[in-house]
């Protein structure tokens, strides 16, 4: 399955990070630019539509890309990708039915009457992020971590111009959002396609057959039974407070939501996914050799994880709002409360999110299942919660804290069951923690104690996240 495991992860990992680096470094130079354009009603709008794609999207394949990293034979991985095409224009078509026959009602329950024309945009949408999935997927077994990266490059980067241009040329509606969002996704998946022509060039054409796929769709029957309703409640577990704040509050309220999510994400697309990426190839591989190399591979990386996001999410704990005023505008302050209350959860989906693939690698898929039907109980149980007292930040709150033990619950589990005792598991959260603890001080006192104003808050809090890492840099591999 393409080269050996050992050695050369973190040259992968960077591989991946570095151009994916220059596309989020795009996002976050355009989005103040963005949040200046349009209001928080037409974020509000344009997440709720990335809310149905995202749902949509994590199972239009029924989640057989996941098996296209597993087989030995590359004859056997390009059957399950053309498997995984077949049932994407199976599923996108039946999408664009449902939603011709019941957009206008699916978009009056979310209380977005004004989506109605642009919820003909959401297949489109689901069959570009599937397609995507499947191409680097492919691409991702051979270890093309280059033309993976340079893809995100280029669909993150056509995304936040087109969001700009259209915004100011045109109007700044949620349209030019949706549109922005569609093409950047066209332009990333033309990007992998291009190339990945020459991965499939040398394939006997007998590699894929009617035969081929239904031996696969038979073999990786788990994704489908289990992998699918893990997927979708997980993703509509994530994807839950824009859909009800949708219905329960005003659209402004779903844009300072989503605006503190697409902030506290861009470390979990940029570095978590990449690492995520990469040792889904490497676990499937370490894992044959026994659960003590997959249990040391997992140790190395949720270490790594934690001396990278510990103090970041204890310093937006304590000055998400300064920050968010001063680089978004005044009226995006409710968002840094948000992203204040939201920190721990992201905090525990970085670490987590890289991981997860070790439910597919041990054929746990029924116990991720599991962990998915109580996560998503859970949360819905908190947004109502919250809407029960018209409180909008008593909903994120509470979702927040659902989400850290559901999270944390599961992140427990999976390092036992790659054999990791508990003092290898609490080392890196007493180190670091220990680490931060001073650098935390120094910006709590500015705020809490000078009573400094935003301005100096963000300074001195970026100075300490740059003191964090000098300090921590000896304990990097």
């Amino acid at each position: 399955m393409g080269d050996e495991p050992g050695g050369g992860m973190m040259r992968d990992v960077v591989t991946l990070i570095s151009g994916t680096a220059i596309a989020q470094v795009i996002t976050v130079i355009a989005t103040p630019v963005i949040t200046r354009i349009y209001d928080p009603a037409a974020f509000g709008m344009y997440a709720v539509f990335l809310s149905l794609v995202s749902i949509v999207g994590a199972v239009a394949c029924l989640r057989y890309e996941n098996s296209i990293m597993l087989p030995e034979s590359d004859d056997e991985a390009a059957s399950l990708a053309a498997l995984c095409l077949v049932i994407l224009t199976a599923t996108t078509a039946l999408l664009a039915v449902v939603l011709w026959l019941f957009g206008g009602p699916v978009s009056l329950a979310l209380n977005s009457p004004q989506l109605a024309p642009w919820l003909l945009l959401v297949p489109v949408a689901v069959f570009l992020t599937g397609l995507s999935l499947v191409l680097t997927f492919t691409t991702t077994r051979r270890r093309l971590f280059r033309l993976v990266s340079v893809s995100r490059m280029a669909g993150s980067g056509t995304t936040a111009a087109g969001q700009v241009g259209l915004g100011t040329l045109w109007q700044a509606s949620a349209g030019g959002l949706v549109g922005s969002y569609i093409l950047g996704l066209f332009v990333a998946v033309v990007t992998l396609g291009a190339e990945i022509r020459h991965v499939l060039r040398d394939l006997p054409r007998r590699a894929v057959s009617r035969a081929s796929m239904a031996a696969g769709f038979r073999k990786y029957r788990n994704f489908p039974i289990y992998d699918t309703w893990s997927a979708l409640l997980n993703t509509v577990s994530g994807q839950l407070p824009v859909l009800l704040f949708s219905s329960f509050f005003t659209a402004a309220v779903v844009g300072y939501y989503s605006v503190s999510l697409l902030v506290l994400w861009l470390p979990i697309s940029l570095v978590s996914a990449a690492v995520g990426q990469v040792f889904y190839q490497r676990g499937a591989a370490a894992v044959q050799k026994g659960r003590e190399a997959l249990g040391a591979l997992v140790g190395e990386i949720s270490e790594n994880l934690v001396l990278v996001s510990l103090f970041p999410a204890i310093a937006i704990v304590i000055a998400g709002r300064e920050g968010f005023t001063l680089v978004f505008g005044p009226q995006w302050g409710e968002a840094g409360t948000f992203s204040q209350i939201l920190a721990p959860w992201i905090f525990l989906i970085f670490i987590t999110s890289p991981l997860s693939t070790i439910f597919a690698i041990l054929g746990e898929q029924r116990t991720s299942l599991l962990f998915n039907v109580l996560s998503l109980g859970v949360r819905v149980a908190a947004i109502a919660g919250g809407a029960w007292f018209g409180d909008p930040v008593l909903a994120v709150l509470l979702f927040s804290l659902a989400g850290v033990a559901c999270n944390g619950a599961m992140y427990a589990w999976l390092l036992r069951a790659v054999g990791l005792t508990l003092p290898v598991i609490r080392r890196p959260y007493l180190r670091y923690g220990a680490l931060s603890l001073p650098f935390a001080a120094v910006i709590a006192g500015a705020k809490w104690v000078l009573a400094l104003p935003a301005v100096p808050v963000v300074v001195i809090t970026l100075a300490c996240t740059g003191l964090y890492y000098l300090a921590a840099r000896k304990y990097l591999p």
